[in-house]
């Protein structure tokens, strides 16, 4: 989801205004007795058939510094029309997560609008969306992780998408906060009898969220 060196970048927001940003403001709300952490580790230009991608995203849950994933990737390949390699390697890193401890919540991608008001849209690939959003969801149920369904949290509403036809705007982003806050709540949250406490916790602690 992020803009390629080769192409015209797209407007840079506020920390606060990424999805990052924005799920870190509402877990901080929450779970006010510990200290959950996001921290963006998506790259401009990366896909998932490339082989660096795998080893990159092994060599950064390796730190042992995280406890789960939000894990959203695959919209620069779909001009590439390998839709079953990208499901190969979203697959491999689920289980490279996994065989760590780690929780992940693999994400269906956002819409796109082809017909963005920037005459160098981004959003050529609208179409390929919804079926590729489809085989993440039967990935998600393969490998027994929670899917987090971005795509319907958009629903038809393309205003929610940016100029360039493909990145959301600051709302949009929010739009993918929300999703990603409401699929932690429901399957990482302990029930309020477990956890004894005045506010909600996580399970388990959560240091920090690669993305």
């Amino acid at each position: 989801m992020n803009s390629s060196s080769r192409v015209r970048p797209h407007v840079q927001l506020p920390a606060p205004d990424t999805y990052p940003g924005a799920l870190q403001s509402r877990l901080a709300e929450r779970y006010t007795a510990q200290s959950p952490e996001v921290t963006n580790a998506g790259l401009p230009g990366e896909v998932v058939v490339n082989p660096a991608t795998l080893s990159r995203f092994v060599g950064f849950i390796s730190s042992g510094a995280f406890d789960a994933v939000l894990l959203m990737e695959g919209a620069n390949d779909l001009a590439n029309d390998n839709v079953p390699a990208v499901m190969t390697g979203l697959g491999r890193m689920i289980d490279e997560a996994t065989s760590r401890r780690m929780r992940v919540l693999l994400a269906t991608i956002p819409p796109e609008n082809p017909a963005a008001s920037d005459p160098k849209s981004r959003g050529l690939q609208a179409a390929k969306v919804a079926p590729f959003n489809d085989q993440v969801r039967l990935l998600a149920a393969s490998k027994s992780v929670p899917l987090v369904d971005v795509y319907q949290a958009f629903g038809s509403d393309l205003t929610l998408i940016g100029g360039d036809g493909l990145h959301p705007n600051a709302a949009g982003y929010r739009a993918i906060a929300d999703a990603f806050f409401a699929s932690i709540k429901q399957t990482l949250e302990l029930p309020a009898e477990a956890s004894a406490m005045p506010s909600p916790m996580l399970t388990p602690f959560v240091r920090r969220w690669p993305l």
